[in-house]
């Protein structure tokens, strides 16, 4: 059997760094190497169990979920950012039915405000992304997978994140990984993780 042993391999005209770098029996890829489109670039992860999380949801807006936040930096313009969210939550509200309301997407470019990304239309102040089911009592909690395919058009770090509504549109609070208001360990009253997962992929 014939081999070629070569350290780099560049183009007949390349002049820059070699776009695949060869050491023993791996292989490096540099920056120039081009892949194919619906390729993942690079992956971007917040995950959280914590129950410190909380956010005193506003009348008539979107209020933003503190820290549940993460940022990626697109590779090009054209790419699209895949978002990933499993989210567990629990919401006193004001009839005191336990986790009932709405959420959205929301994206910031370049540490500019946030925006609204991702949801419906026909509504003034709400349109959304996904929902939070009301439950019949204060001990159950709810949690949503939802996906969303976004176009930033940028090449700037861009944030992901959600807001919340109360279902009541009151200002009640919204407990990131709330468990409810019982105590106990119970099936029911099992305790939620949440996390937000961001992909860039190649156009």
């Amino acid at each position: 059997m014939s081999k070629i042993f070569v350290d780099k391999i560049t183009g007949k005209t390349g002049t820059g760094t070699p776009p695949i770098t060869l050491s023993g029996d791996t292989a490096t890829l540099g920056s120039g190497v081009t892949f194919p489109a619906g390729h993942i670039i690079q992956v971007q992860n917040y995950f959280t169990n914590s129950q410190a999380i909380t956010v005193t949801c506003a009348a008539n807006a979107y209020t933003l979920v503190p820290t549940f936040q993460v940022s990626i930096t697109p590779s090009s313009t054209s790419n699209k950012i895949l978002i990933v969210l499993s989210l567990g939550g629990f919401n006193f509200s004001s009839t005191n039915y336990g986790i009932g309301g709405t959420g959205v997407f929301k994206r910031s470019i370049g540490g500019a405000s946030f925006t609204e990304i991702g949801k419906g239309t026909g509504n003034t102040n709400f349109n959304e992304s996904f929902h939070l089911p009301q439950a019949s009592s204060t001990y159950y909690q709810g949690t949503v997978h939802k996906t969303f395919l976004d176009s930033p058009s940028t090449a700037s770090a861009c944030t992901y994140g959600i807001g919340v509504a109360d279902h009541n549109n009151g200002t009640q609070t919204f407990y990131l990984n709330g468990r409810g208001a019982g105590s106990g360990d119970y099936p029911y009253l099992a305790t939620p993780c949440s996390s937000i997962i961001v992909m860039e992929i190649r156009v």
